[in-house]
Order: C-alpha cells, then structure tokens, then sequence
C-alpha cells in the first residue's frame, strides 16, 4: 500500500532512487526527504538529517539526486553548510505574490 503523499511524487523520482528500475517503489528514505522538504523548503542537509533521523551520507546522496533531476537546487555553492531550495514548491508558494502594476 502507498503511503498518501507517495501517488504525487514524480515517476522520474521513484525510477531515480530505486537504482534505474521500473516499476519499484520508492525508496522509504527518499520519501521521507521528499516530506520534509515539504516542510522546509528551503533547508540544509543537516536540518533534513535531524528531521528524517536518515544518515548524513545518505541524505546527501538523496539530494545529489534531486538536483541532478532538477527537483531541488543548491543556492549556496560551498562545499560544507549548503542550502538547498525545493524549486518547484517554492514557485508555486510564491504564485500570486507578484506585485501588481
């Protein structure tokens, strides 16, 4: 049985984090990342290792990923303490903030 938020997560996602193979569900850690980046998206690897109680190795990787797919993007450019954004929720959080002319 799917967890409830899983149905939403991109099949790219699921085909990246299962090792290419089609058709297997998501990786249990990936999933968690994907809930807490829901809840903090714009984050550090090192809050999403404390939230998700995953490694510090594993969450990394996961967000290696991500950004190859273009699901998260690193903001910072350093190597230690970097900040990643959630690029796709934050744009639709700021959908209609636009100032009006």
């Amino acid at each position: 049985m799917r967890e409830k938020g899983e149905a939403r997560i991109p099949g790219s996602l699921r085909y990246h984090f299962n090792g290419g193979r089609e058709g297997a569900g998501l990786c249990p850690s990936a999933l968690q990342i994907h809930r807490a980046l829901m809840e903090g998206p714009i984050t550090t690897a090192g809050w999403l290792v404390k939230k998700t109680g995953i490694t510090a190795a594993t969450v990394n990787k996961a967000l290696t990923h991500l950004e190859r797919l273009g699901i998260v993007r690193e903001l910072t450019s350093r190597k230690r303490n970097r900040l990643f954004r959630y690029t796709g929720y934050v744009e639709i959080m700021n959908q209609g903030t636009e100032p009006l002319v």
